[in-house]
């Protein structure tokens, strides 16, 4: 809690008392930090959607199994697996 007091007190009244022991304590409200954590929170998730959406599309450009045994489908299952490795276990 905030304690009140006029601007010549509040330089005699602890840190502690004059900030809330939050990230931007005395700045942003609590509603504000919250949405700001939300907002990040959507964003990250954002990424990770348009990576699989990405990654569906490549899928679709070339379907595993319908090339033969050449050196650009064993690139192409190289790099699948190194994604599909990012995206599920890092």
């Amino acid at each position: 809690m905030i304690t009140p007091a006029r601007p010549n007190q509040r330089t005699r009244i602890p840190h502690s008392k004059l900030t809330v022991s939050r990230t931007y304590g005395g700045t942003l409200s609590h509603g504000a930090v919250r949405e700001r954590i939300i907002r990040a929170f959507l964003v990250e998730e954002q990424k990770i959607a348009n990576k699989i959406l990405k990654q569906k599309k490549e899928e679709e450009k070339f379907p595993i199994g319908t090339w033969g045994d050449d050196a650009r489908e064993k690139e192409f299952l190289k790099n699948y697996k190194k994604k599909i490795k990012y995206l599920f276990f890092v």
